[in-house]
């Protein structure tokens, strides 16, 4: 995915990668019942978009601002998503991963390529936003 920050032409594998994420997000309805790891999920697509849209449009795309409000609406009350607890470090120990994660993509998509002055800080505020 970095690879699009250093320009030149879009490779076919990062349209490819583009495509997995836009169709996660898109049948995220269909697959939150029968995906036990949806939240996760949820918050990497939502992540990953936002990073890709910051490196390569600089806008935010309309699939990606689904990802971010879905990624916002599986968050817990106290700014964390359930995350496996499989004693994989670093990243099946604790709730706080995700947060990290979810932290980095709307990060790095505000300081690449504004993403948030474009499409969510002028949005109003929604409950739960950040917790």
């Amino acid at each position: 995915m970095s690879r699009a920050a250093l320009g030149g032409e879009p490779s076919p594998a990062l349209a490819e990668v583009r495509k997995f994420f836009d169709d996660r997000t898109a049948d995220w309805d269909a697959n939150s019942k029968t995906n036990r790891h949806i939240t996760r999920e949820t918050v990497a697509n939502a992540a990953s978009l936002a990073v890709l849209d910051a490196q390569t449009t600089g806008k935010l795309q309309p699939l990606t601002r689904l990802a971010l409000d879905k990624m916002w609406t599986v968050q817990r009350k106290d700014g964390v998503w359930n995350w496996p607890k499989c004693s994989w470090p670093p990243f099946e120990v604790d709730d706080y991963y995700g947060a990290l994660v979810a932290a980095l993509g709307v990060a790095l998509g505000l300081v690449a390529g504004h993403l948030l002055v474009e499409g969510m800080a002028q949005a109003p505020p929604r409950p739960g936003d950040l917790a």
